[in-house]
C-alpha cells in the first residue's frame, strides 16, 4: 500500500490547493512532475488506477502554476534537477474536460472543496461550460414553454443589440430618461459590453417596468421567483415607436445582462463569481441568481468567463470548430495560457472521429437550394434595374483621377435612390443602401496612381473603392464591367443543379433502405413505433481500400458540367465560390432574412475531401416527434436521411487542438499502451504554441497542414498502479473457448441448441454469480447483455438489471436499484456507459465479469478506419489500433469499477483464454495490453477453479 504523507510534513507551496490534509506519495509525484512539465510547456500522459487522485493532481498543479506564479518560480529553482533557464511561462486559467457527465459533478466538488479552504478574498472563481438550451431563458420550459428555437433566439438578441447601440435608428420611448443624453458615444478601447448605449438600456429596461407597474401586465414569475419583466415577450412598440409592419420581439434578458455588465450603469448592480456559492457558475446557482435580476444567464456565464481561473466542460466544448468559434468570439479559453487537462482520455479517438466528421441532411440541402434560388431570382427580377445604375457604357475605363472616382460613386447612388422603387428591393431603408455603395475613406497620403499602380488589377480596385464592402456582389449582379468574366447567374446555375442532384440521390438512397423492410411502403403506425422502435439504416458510398471517386460525386460533377461557366473545369472549383456570394448577399439582407450555404460547402468536401482520411455514407435515422401521432404516409414522416462524411483519422486535427494550448495533461486509468496513444492521438507530434499558426479554421479544414518546423514538446509519462491492499482483491483469467461470434453461436437460450462454447460460459457465469453478491457481467454487446438476462433469470434466484442504451436518467435510476440491493446481478455492455466514471463504493459492487473482448462489429466504415491507421502510422497496424486496443482499455474501464477504497473486497474476472498469460505470446493474446500491474497479479485458472477463487478473496 503506499504510503501518505501529511500537507504540513510537506511544506510545499501548492499545498494550499491541495483539500486534504494526507497526500499520497504517487500524488506528490504526480504533483512535481506535472509543474516540471508546465514550466517546460509539454504535454503529459497520467494512466492511473482507482483511488490515484488523478483530477487533484491536476487542478493542484495548474492551479499553483496560474495563481502563485512567483512561488512556482522559486520552487522550481529550489528543486533537485530541474536545470532549465529562461523565466516560466505565464498561464491564466485550468480548462478540465471530460466526455462523462458524472465525472462533471465530481469536478464541480472538488472545486467546492479546494475553495473551502481558501481565505475569503482568494477564491478560485470558476465557470461550468453549458450549452444555450439549458442556459437562454426562452429555450427553456418554464420561459420559453418550447415555443422558441435557437434562431429565433438569435433573433432576439440581434434585434436586442440593434435596439440598444449607440447607432440606433429606433426611437426609443425615453421616459424619465433624459433626452439630452441620447446620443452617446463609446470610449477608445471600449470592451464588448460598452459598445451599448447605456442611456438606451435604462430608458428600454423603465419602460418595460412600466409596462409591470402601471398597464395591468402580469409579471413574469419563474419557480416561485418575481422577474422584472412582463410575462409576454416584448415586443419593440412596448420601447420604441415602431411601425406595426416592423413591430418585432427582442429578449429583455439580453439587455438586463447588458445593463447589469456595463460600467456606466451603476443602478444595476454587477453579478459576479462572489454572488455565487463557493464562486462557482454553474446552471443552478447562476439560473436563480441571474433570472431573479432579468439577465440572461448564459450571456453572464460568457460574460464571466473571461475572468475565470478554471473552466469546466465537455470535450464538445475543447474539439468542435463550432463550440469553439463560438467560444472564441467571447474569450478564448483554449489559447496559449491555457492548463488543458483532459480527463478519461481513452475516449479521445472516438469522440474525435465525430466531432471531425461532416454531416448534411436532406432539409439543409433544401435551405441552401432555396438561398441560390433566392439570389437567382433577386438577380433575375433586378437585372434590368441595376444595369441602369452605371453611368455610361464602360465607366471603369473613364476613370482617371480621384475626383473621377468621386463623381462615379455619387453618380452610382444617385441613380440607386432615384430610380429603383426601394420598397422592391431587399434594404431596410435608403440610408443602409447609401451605406452600402458609398467608398470607403481615402487616406490623404494616397493618390491616383497608388490606387493604379498594379497593372491589371488597379481599375478593379478603383471599382472595390467606389462600390465600398459590397462591390464585388455588385459587380457580379451587373457583370464584372473590368474583364467582362462571368455574371452571378452563370455561377449560380450549375450549383443549383448540384443541389438538385444531391437532393435527387439522398431520397432516392434513403427510399431504397426503407423499401427493403417495406416494400410495399406500409409503414407503421405511431403507436406501433413507440412500442417496438424504428431501424436505422446506413449505406457505404465509398468502399474500403479504394481511392476512385463514388457514383453520387460523379452523377453530380457530370449532371452540371454542361453548365459550367468559362474557367471553371468542374463544380467543385465553383462550389469554392459560391459561400463567398452568399456572405456577400447576406450583408444586404435584414437579420432575419439571411442566406445559408452550409450544404454548398458540404458538398465541396464531399467532393474534393481525400478518400483515405475521409468515408462518404448515407444515414438514414428515425426521428419520430412526440407529437407526431396516426399513420405514416410516407418515410419521411418517420425517418430523416442525411449524408455523412466521416473522419477515419482525425489524429492532425488532434494535433492542432493539443499545438494551441500552453500544456495538456491526458489522464485516464486505461491509456496503455502509451506508445501507441501518443501515436494515434498526434499528441507525440504536437508544436509549440509560438511554433504554430493558431488562426487556421478547423471547421473548414478537410486535412490540417503540418508545420514545417521540427519543434515538437516532450511527452512526459506516468503510470500510478492501484494502491489498495492485494489481499483484498483477486485478478483471473478464466480458460474459456474465444467468446468469437464463431464460436458461441447465435444466442439461443434453450440448452440444447446452444453451442458447446455457449454452454460452457452459461455455467462459468452460473457459478460466479451465485458466490458474488453483487456482480456486474460485461458482455461485448447488448444482444450478447440480454441473452444473459434471459438465461440467468431462470437459474439464478437474485435480482437482475438490464443496462441498455438509454438517458442518463434512466441509469441513474438503475444504478440506484442495483447499488443499495447486496445480492443483485447488473447486466451491461462493455460499451456501455456504466462501467465508465461510476463510483461503485463500499458494498455496491464486489466482483466484475467481463466476457470476451469487446471489438465493435466489423462495418464498412471501420474497416475504412482500419485502412487509414494501416495508410498514415508509422508503428502500429490498423487492426490493432482501431479494434485491438480500444477493445482492451474498455474491459480494463470494467474490472476498474470494483475497489474504490482501501477496506473493500473485490474479484475481477476476465472469461476468455486470450487473457490467460499461457496464450499472451499468441496473435490473439491480449494480456500484453495489461497495465503492467494487472499482468503481475492476473492469474490463469479452469472453469472448475471459479468458487475456490472467488471464496478466498471474499470470504476472508
Amino acid at each position: 500500500m503506499t504510503e501518505t504523507i501529511t500537507r504540513e510534513q510537506m511544506e510545499n507551496f501548492w499545498t494550499k490547493y491541495f483539500p486534504y490534509e494526507r497526500v499520497y506519495n504517487d500524488q506528490v509525484d504526480g504533483i512535481e512532475t506535472f509543474l516540471n512539465t508546465l514550466a517546460s510547456r509539454n504535454h503529459m500522459l497520467m494512466e492511473g488506477a482507482c483511488g490515484t487522485g488523478k483530477t487533484l493532481i491536476g487542478l493542484t498543479a495548474g492551479l499553483s502554476a496560474i495563481r502563485e506564479p512567483a512561488e512556482w518560480a522559486t520552487h522550481q529553482q529550489q528543486k533537485s534537477g530541474w536545470n532549465k533557464t529562461g523565466s516560466l511561462p505565464t498561464y491564466e486559467r485550468v480548462f478540465i474536460a471530460t466526455p462523462v457527465k458524472q465525472q462533471l459533478k465530481q469536478f464541480v466538488e472538488e472545486m467546492r472543496v479546494i475553495n473551502n479552504q481558501q481565505p475569503a478574498d482568494g477564491a478560485i472563481s470558476t465557470v461550468v461550460l453549458r450549452g444555450r438550451d439549458d442556459m437562454v431563458p426562452y429555450l427553456s420550459d418554464s420561459v420559453g414553454k418550447n415555443q422558441y428555437d435557437r434562431d429565433d433566439v438569435d433573433t432576439l438578441r440581434q434585434r436586442s443589440r440593434e435596439l440598444v447601440s449607440p447607432h440606433s435608428d429606433y426611437d426609443i420611448n425615453w421616459g424619465l430618461v433624459s433626452a439630452s443624453a441620447t446620443r452617446w458615444s463609446p470610449p477608445e478601447n471600449a470592451s464588448v459590453v460598452e459598445q451599448y448605449d447605456p442611456n438606451r438600456i435604462r430608458a428600454i429596461l423603465e419602460r418595460l417596468e412600466e409596462h409591470v407597474d402601471s398597464q395591468g401586465t402580469s409579471q413574469m414569475n419563474i419557480d416561485g421567483q418575481r422577474v422584472p419583466y412582463p410575462e409576454y415577450l416584448p415586443k419593440l412598440s412596448d420601447v420604441a415607436n415602431v411601425p406595426e409592419i416592423a413591430n418585432g420581439r427582442f429578449d429583455p434578458f439580453y439587455i438586463g445582462f447588458l445593463a447589469h455588465a456595463h460600467p456606466e450603469i451603476h443602478e444595476y448592480e454587477q453579478l459576479t463569481f462572489a454572488d455565487l456559492p463557493d464562486s462557482i457558475v454553474d446552471t443552478h446557482s447562476l439560473w436563480k441568481k441571474a433570472i431573479t435580476r432579468g439577465i440572461c444567464p448564459h450571456s453572464q456565464m460568457a460574460h464571466l468567463l473571461e475572468e475565470a481561473d478554471v473552466v469546466i466542460g465537455n470535450y464538445y466544448h475543447v474539439l468542435d470548430p463550432m463550440s469553439r468559434q463560438l467560444t472564441k468570439k467571447k474569450v478564448d479559453v483554449l489559447d496559449g495560457e491555457t492548463v488543458l487537462i483532459l480527463d478519461e482520455a481513452h475516449n479521445l479517438e472516438t469522440i474525435a472521429r465525430d466531432v471531425f466528421s461532416f454531416e448534411c441532411s436532406r432539409e439543409t440541402l433544401e435551405e441552401t437550394q432555396q438561398s441560390v434560388g433566392a439570389i437567382e431570382s433577386m438577380v433575375e427580377q433586378r437585372y434590368e434595374d441595376f444595369t441602369t445604375l452605371i453611368p455610361g457604357e464602360n465607366p471603369f475605363e473613364q476613370i482617371t483621377s480621384m475626383e473621377d472616382l468621386e463623381t462615379f460613386q455619387n453618380q452610382v447612388v444617385a441613380n440607386l435612390t432615384d430610380q429603383i422603387d426601394l420598397q422592391q428591393l431587399p434594404f431596410n431603408s435608403e440610408a443602409e443602401i447609401f451605406e452600402l455603395f458609398k467608398a470607403d475613406d481615402i487616406p490623404d497620403d494616397k493618390t491616383w496612381d497608388d490606387l493604379t499602380a498594379d497593372t491589371g488589377k488597379g481599375r478593379r480596385e478603383a471599382a472595390n473603392r467606389a462600390f465600398g464592402g459590397s462591390s464585388q456582389l455588385v459587380k457580379m449582379i451587373l457583370q464584372d464591367l473590368t474583364d467582362n468574366e462571368n455574371t452571378v447567374r452563370e455561377l449560380l446555375r450549375p450549383v443549383s443543379g448540384a443541389l438538385r442532384r444531391a437532393q435527387s440521390k439522398l431520397r432516392e438512397q434513403a427510399e431504397t433502405l426503407v423499401s427493403n423492410d417495406y416494400p410495399d411502403r406500409e409503414y407503421p403506425t405511431i403507436e406501433e413505433v413507440s412500442e417496438h422502435g424504428l431501424q436505422r439504416y446506413e449505406k457505404s458510398i465509398d468502399r474500403p481500400k479504394s481511392t476512385n471517386k463514388d457514383e453520387i460525386t460523379k452523377e453530380i460533377a457530370d449532371a452540371v458540367r454542361d453548365d459550367l461557366p468559362s474557367g471553371y473545369q468542374t463544380i467543385w472549383s465553383l462550389l469554392e465560390e459560391i459561400e463567398g456570394i452568399i456572405t456577400l448577399v447576406n450583408q444586404i439582407l435584414p437579420k432575419d432574412s439571411q442566406l445559408t450555404a452550409s450544404a454548398s460547402s458540404f458538398l465541396l468536401t464531399w467532393g474534393k475531401a481525400d478518400r483515405t482520411q475521409y468515408f462518404r455514407e448515407v444515414i438514414v435515422e428515425p426521428t419520430v416527434s412526440e407529437d407526431t401521432t396516426g399513420e405514416a404516409s410516407t418515410w419521411q414522416d418517420l425517418w430523416t436521411a442525411r449524408y455523412r462524411i466521416h473522419n477515419t483519422l482525425p489524429t492532425e486535427q488532434l494535433r492542432h487542438r493539443f499545438s494551441e494550448v500552453g500544456s495538456v495533461l491526458l489522464m485516464s486509468a486505461t491509456l496503455e499502451p502509451l506508445e501507441a496513444y501518443q501515436e494515434t492521438t498526434g499528441v507525440g507530434d504536437s508544436l509549440y504554441p509560438s511554433s504554430f499558426d493558431t488562426d487556421n479554421d478547423l471547421g473548414k479544414l478537410m486535412t490540417v497542414p503540418k508545420s514545417t518546423t521540427t519543434d515538437t514538446r516532450e511527452i512526459i509519462t506516468r503510470q500510478y498502479p492501484l494502491r489498495f491492499s492485494e489481499t483484498n482483491r483477486g485478478t483471473y483469467a478464466v480458460k474459456l473457448p474465444k467468446f468469437t461470434y464463431k464460436n458461441r453461436g447465435d444466442p439461443v437460450t434453450q440448452l440444447k441448441q446452444m453451442s458447446r462454447c455457449r454452454q460452457q460460459y452459461l455455467h462459468a457465469l452460473e457459478d460466479a454469480v451465485c458466490r458474488i453478491p453483487n456482480v456486474l457481467i460485461c458482455m461485448p454487446s447488448y444482444r450478447e447483455a440480454q441473452w444473459v438476462v434471459e438465461i440467468l433469470e431462470e437459474r439464478v434466484d437474485k435480482p437482475i438489471y438490464l443496462d441498455q442504451s438509454s438517458s442518463a436518467t434512466e441509469t441513474s435510476e438503475l444504478l440506484d436499484q442495483f447499488m443499495p440491493a447486496n445480492e443483485a446481478i447488473l447486466v451491461t455492455s462493455s460499451l456501455g456507459t456504466v462501467i465508465e466514471g461510476v463510483d461503485y463504493k463500499g458494498d455496491a459492487l464486489h466482483g466484475t465479469i467481463v466476457v470476451g473482448i469487446p471489438i465493435k462489429p466489423q462495418t464498412d466504415r471501420r474497416q475504412a478506419t482500419i485502412d487509414a491507421y494501416d495508410a498514415r502510422l508509422d508503428t502500429l497496424d490498423g487492426w490493432t489500433a482501431v479494434n485491438q486496443i480500444p477493445a482492451i482499455r474498455k474491459a480494463r474501464q470494467a474490472i476498474g469499477r470494483v475497489i474504490r477504497g482501501p477496506e473493500e473486497l473485490g474479484v475481477r474476472l476476465f472469461f476468455d483464454e486470450r487473457y490467460a498469460y499461457t496464450e499472451h505470446q499468441r496473435r490473439d493474446g491480449v494480456q500484453n495490453y495489461l497495465s503492467e500491474q494487472e499482468q503481475q497479479e492476473v492469474m490463469d485458472i479452469s472453469p472448475e477453479y471459479i468458487q475456490p477463487a472467488v471464496d478466498r478473496v471474499l470470504k476472508q
